[in-house]
């Protein structure tokens, strides 16, 4: 009975340690991991990673886009995310600037890159991204 007790506190240990600590939730992962729902049609999951009043207009014209595509033909849809789950995000820099911090990254794919800045603050703990700009 004790070893079971005891196993028990051990896989509750490990259990709340890993829920503890979490994804990585540092201003440059947010940037990534937002850009890859975002990329996926997850606007749950980008919604959840960003401010979503600053970022209303943002997101909204993506989730547009995805519903029109889906709207029109799904197979497009696969298509899609088959081309853009090779995307790859290059973060450039990261730097504190007045509202929290600056994410400056790269997205590539099919031999194409589009350069952009992030801007995040924290927000309850967490990264929220407010604002992304193209970069020149």
């Amino acid at each position: 009975m004790r070893k079971i007790a005891y196993q028990a506190l051990l896989l509750l240990g490990a259990t709340l340690s890993v829920i503890s600590c979490g994804r990585d939730t540092g201003p440059s992962m947010t940037v990534v991991e937002f850009n890859k729902a975002v990329t996926r049609g997850d606007f749950t999951l980008a919604t959840q990673l960003c401010d979503t009043l600053s970022m209303k207009d943002f997101l909204e014209s993506y989730q547009q886009a995805w519903n029109t595509m889906v709207a029109e033909d799904s197979s497009v849809v696969e298509i899609a995310k088959s081309l853009v789950e090779g995307t790859l995000i290059h973060i450039e820099s990261e730097e504190k600037c007045p509202e929290g911090r600056q994410v400056t990254y790269t997205l590539e794919a099919d031999g194409r890159h589009k350069s952009r800045t992030a801007v995040l603050k924290k927000e309850e703990g967490e990264w929220k991204i407010i604002r992304i700009t193209d970069t020149k």
